[in-house]
C-alpha cells in the first residue's frame, strides 16, 4: 500500500473510533438523564444510611425464615442421638457358634434359621446398649412371620429383675404400655430367647408363676 493509502486508512480508523466514543458518551448521557427523571418523579432519595439494599432484604427474609432456638436445639439433639445409634450399629457382632448350636432344632431353611439366631443376638446387643445408657431405646427388630411364644422382660414398670412369660396376656400385664424405661422382647422359641439373654449378658430367667 502507498504512503497516501496508509494515511487514508489511518484517518478512517480514527473517525470510526471517534464515532464509537461519541455513541457511547451519548448513551451514557441519556441513561443518566433518565435516571434523574425517575428520581424527580419518585421524590427525594433517602440518605445512604437509610437505604435498604437487596442484601438487607435478603437478610431480613432469611432471619424471619430461620428456625427458632428450641427447634435448632432439638435438631442438634436428634443428630447426636442418630450418631449414637449409628455407633452402636457399627459395633454389632455376629452371633457366636454356640448360639447357632442352641437354635439347631429351629424349623425352617438353613438361611432362615441363621437369620433368626442373628436377629435374637442383635436384639440382645441393642438391649445391652440401652442398659449401658448408650442409646435411649433399642432399635426395632425386623419382623418375622412366626408367632412369639416366649417373652423376656428385662426392665419394666414394677419389674425388679428379669422375668420370662409364655403368653402375650402375661407379657402385657408386666408391660401394659411401652416406655423408654422398658426393655423386653418376644421370640418364637425358648432357644432364641436364650440367645437374646446371652447377648445382654444375663441368664435365661425362670418363667414367672
Amino acid at each position: 500500500m502507498s504512503e497516501g493509502g496508509n494515511l487514508a486508512f489511518t484517518i478512517r480508523q480514527a473517525i470510526l473510533t471517534l464515532r464509537h466514543l461519541a455513541d457511547s458518551l451519548e448513551s451514557a448521557l441519556e441513561q443518566d438523564q433518565n435516571e434523574e427523571s425517575r428520581r424527580v418523579r419518585s421524590g427525594p432519595r433517602a440518605p445512604a444510611s437509610q437505604r435498604t439494599s437487596d442484601w438487607d432484604l435478603l437478610t431480613v427474609s432469611a432471619a424471619s425464615a430461620a428456625p427458632s432456638e428450641p427447634s435448632a436445639v432439638q435438631s442438634a439433639s436428634r443428630v447426636s442421638e442418630n450418631s449414637c445409634y449409628n455407633e452402636v450399629a457399627l459395633l454389632l457382632t455376629k452371633a457366636p457358634q454356640h448360639c447357632f448350636d442352641i437354635c439347631s432344632r429351629l424349623s425352617g431353611t438353613v438361611e432362615f434359621v441363621k437369620f433368626r439366631v442373628q436377629r435374637a443376638w442383635e436384639a440382645g446387643q441393642w438391649a445391652k446398649a440401652v442398659i449401658d445408657e448408650r442409646v435411649p431405646k433399642p432399635r426395632p427388630t425386623p419382623k418375622i412371620e412366626v408367632k412369639s411364644t416366649v417373652y423376656i422382660v428385662v426392665r419394666g414398670p414394677g419389674v425388679q429383675h428379669p422375668v420370662r412369660v409364655s403368653s402375650a396376656a402375661a407379657y402385657y400385664q408386666l408391660v401394659p404400655k411401652f416406655t423408654e424405661s422398658s426393655i423386653s422382647h418376644g421370640f418364637p422359641s425358648l432357644a432364641e430367647a436364650t440367645v437374646y439373654c446371652l447377648a445382654i449378658g444375663i441368664s435365661l430367667p425362670p418363667e414367672a408363676p
